[in-house]
C-alpha cells in the first residue's frame, strides 16, 4: 500500500514538473522530461511542416464604391471567432493556393513585382473573384490583388500584385 502511494506521489510530481511553463527550469524538470516524454513521440511535423510564412491578401474591388480589404486575414479572423461557420474550408483553400504560388513561382529569383501568366496566381485570382461574386454579391470584374508574403524567421517581405 505504501509503495503504491509513493508511486502515485512520484508520478504526479513528475507530471507537475513536466507541465510547468517553458521558462521554468530546474533539476527536476530534466528528470520529468525523461519520465513523461513518450517512447514514440509524434508531433505535427509528421503531418504538415510548420508554416514558414505569414500571408496577407489585399483585394481592391468596386461595389458602389471602391472597397479595400485584407481578405485572407478577414477569413482567418472569422474562422477563429466561429469554427462552425464554414470559413475553415475557405481559409484552407486560400492558404494552400498562396503556399503553392509562393513556393513555385518563377519570381523567387527576381525582385518583387507584377505577376504575369503565372498559373498559381491565376488560381488565386479565380478564387478571389468567385468569393467576391458569391459572398459580396458583386458582378465579375477585374480585381486588384496584392499578396504580401512575410518570412517568419527573417521578417523579409515579398510583394506580388496583378
Amino acid at each position: 500500500m505504501c509503495l503504491g502511494i509513493a508511486f502515485l506521489i512520484g508520478h504526479f510530481t513528475f507530471i507537475f514538473f513536466y507541465a510547468l511553463p517553458f521558462g521554468t527550469k530546474n533539476k527536476f524538470t530534466f528528470f520529468s522530461q525523461a519520465y513523461v516524454y513518450p517512447f514514440f513521440h509524434q508531433n505535427w511535423n509528421l503531418f504538415a511542416p510548420v508554416p514558414d510564412s505569414n500571408y496577407r491578401l489585399f483585394v481592391e474591388y468596386r461595389k458602389e464604391s471602391v472597397h479595400k480589404t485584407d481578405l485572407f486575414s478577414d477569413l482567418v479572423a472569422k474562422h477563429q471567432s466561429n469554427r462552425l461557420a464554414g470559413y475553415g474550408t475557405l481559409v484552407l483553400v486560400f492558404s494552400n493556393s498562396i503556399h503553392y504560388f509562393e513556393k513555385n513561382t518563377g519570381l523567387l529569383s527576381s525582385l518583387n513585382g507584377p505577376v504575369v501568366n503565372d498559373e498559381y496566381f491565376m488560381i488565386i485570382e479565380h478564387e478571389v473573384n468567385n468569393y467576391l461574386v458569391t459572398i459580396e454579391k458583386i458582378k465579375p470584374q477585374k480585381i486588384k490583388i496584392t499578396l504580401v508574403v512575410e518570412n517568419v524567421l527573417t521578417k523579409k517581405q515579398r510583394v506580388y500584385f496583378n
